[in-house]
């Protein structure tokens, strides 16, 4: 958010929306504390994002719509997150899920579910009577 003393009216009185200041990184208030990726997972979701979003900095708890993200950068993202996690994430989780903490925690649930599974055996199957 940019902090302003006061809006900009139109002589209507309605916001003079030409008038207001573009956001830029010293004038953005955050909507809360900063918190700083903490796993790994985090850290890695969160450096995507710095580089397809171009910002600096982005906490676990920052939500990629309110950072720029838009349709096309969904797309970016869900690619690229699948390269990186080698995980099936959908374009509606980063709807669903739209902070680093929470996409996190969804991707790491899907890398443990995929690491669990045994893989099956090639070849004839021993038949059982019952």
């Amino acid at each position: 958010y940019v902090r302003l003393e006061r809006m900009p009216l139109t002589s209507n009185g309605k916001i003079d929306r030409a008038s207001l200041p573009e956001p830029t990184a010293e004038n953005i208030q955050p909507a809360q504390d900063f918190a700083a990726p903490s796993s790994e997972t985090e850290k890695t979701l969160a450096a995507l994002w710095c580089d397809l979003l171009k910002v600096e900095s982005i906490g676990r708890d920052d939500n990629f719509f309110g950072l720029g993200g838009q349709s096309l950068l969904v797309m970016r993202a869900v690619s690229r997150m699948q390269k990186t996690f080698g995980v099936d994430v959908q374009l509606r989780n980063l709807f669903e899920r739209p902070t680093v903490a929470g996409l996190a925690e969804l991707i790491d649930a899907m890398r443990w579910v995929a690491d669990s599974q045994v893989p099956s055996r090639e070849g004839p199957r021993e038949e059982i009577e019952l």
